[in-house]
């Protein structure tokens, strides 16, 4: 099952959706240089790509991501590696859009089918290529487990594969309660739906392929509220993903500062600690955009009156990065392990500069004795 989209969805992107769009491009720009460096050829698969533009104009992710490679190959001018790019779409008339919307771009090729058609092609290309898969379904029973199991059974140690999925977390558990006829209360004060909730009756087999068995019944019958189940959900997915992926983050992408419940969850799944660090690095960004809404809608004050949740205290920085250095760590990976540890909080540029001051008032020591250092130097918490 794909996206159920009525024609008003595509007329034009909701401002969480330019959130979600933005970490897209962003992460791709910084991504690509660097996976072209292993000299494999590079497969980007858009899952459910849609027309591949709005109807106001606006770039759908197919044309993201395409302009993303053209930037890079004009940019990467020697010895260049082979990009392909697969627009994924079931829906004919959306598929007839995106062939007339990408076709500018002569790497970038459009499928006529649903995800799951093209599971086994896309498993068999991970064993000679770089892969980064982009899974953003319309309707949250577009995520089948078996179909992305599938394509990550076969990873060997030589293999590059990422993903980034819109797992849309509040709709599951949504239809979730209401197949155990239990009540969600509404919580948030903007109900706008992002999926097509009230087009699509759910079924226990349908939730259970998304989730991969029925271990979410026992999480919906809890005891704990409806935020709650979204994030301990997420939590769980995430769990399972990471028998495949040694690094896998979410990020909650809300329409608004005070929402305690998201739009979604952007899933990202990683085995190489620099897709973890530049995917931090972008989704810091994007809390940060969430966090000026806050700003503008309180008056001015001394002092910072946002959520930490949203404002993170670099102030505990300095007690993080002593801990993680008792023992002698390089700084790349000290910098890596901070970000495990705080995902979403600091950017890799404060982590650095909190390393550096103290280096510079010898609560850090370094091999080469001084507080300028590259990422291969070694640190060490001083006694």
């Amino acid at each position: 099952m794909t996206h159920r989209a009525g024609d008003e969805f595509f007329e034009h992107k909701r401002l969480w959706s330019l959130r979600k769009d933005e970490i897209l491009g962003c992460y791709l720009a910084a991504y690509l240089p660097k996976i072209m460096m292993l000299r494999k050829p590079v497969l980007i698969v858009d899952a459910f790509a849609g027309p591949g533009r709005f109807r106001d104009g606006e770039a759908g992710s197919p044309r993201i991501i395409c302009r993303c490679v053209r930037e890079t190959q004009d940019k990467n001018l020697t010895a260049p590696q082979p990009v392909s790019v697969w627009c994924i779409e079931r829906i004919t008339t959306l598929h007839s859009q995106l062939v007339s919307n990408i076709e500018e771009f002569e790497f970038a090729h459009a499928r006529n089918g649903a995800f799951g058609d093209f599971a086994s092609e896309i498993a068999a290309q991970t064993r000679t290529s770089s892969v980064f898969l982009y899974v953003d379904p319309f309707t949250v029973e577009g995520l089948v487990w078996s179909e992305l199991n599938r394509i990550f059974a076969g990873l060997g140690e030589g293999n590059s594969v990422e993903i980034l999925l819109n797992l849309n977390s509040p709709s599951f558990v949504r239809r979730g309660l209401a197949l155990l006829k239990s009540k969600v209360t509404a919580i948030d004060d903007d109900e706008t739906p992002v999926d097509a909730d009230n087009q699509v009756d759910a079924t226990f087999d349908a939730l259970d392929a998304v989730a991969g068995g029925r271990w979410w019944q026992e999480l919906l019958t809890s005891s704990i509220n409806y935020p709650a189940m979204v994030q301990e959900f997420v939590h769980e997915y995430c769990k399972r993903l990471s028998s495949r992926f040694s690094e896998v983050v979410s990020h909650a992408v809300k329409a608004k500062p005070h929402h305690q419940v998201p739009k979604y969850h952007l899933v990202f799944g990683t085995r190489h600690l620099d897709g973890l660090t530049l995917m931090n690095d972008e989704m810091v960004k994007s809390r940060r955009k969430l966090a000026d809404i806050a700003r503008d809608l309180k008056q001015p004050t001394l002092f910072e009156t946002r959520s930490e949740e949203l404002v993170p205290d670099v102030d505990r920085l300095p007690a993080i990065i002593l801990e993680l250095a008792k023992n002698q760590i390089k700084r790349k990976l000290l910098i890596a392990q901070v970000i495990k540890g705080n995902f979403c909080e600091f950017h890799r540029t404060e982590i650095r500069g909190s390393i550096e001051s103290l280096l510079q008032s010898k609560r850090l020591i370094s091999e080469t004795g001084k507080s300028r250092i590259n990422d291969d130097v070694n640190v060490w918490t001083a006694n």
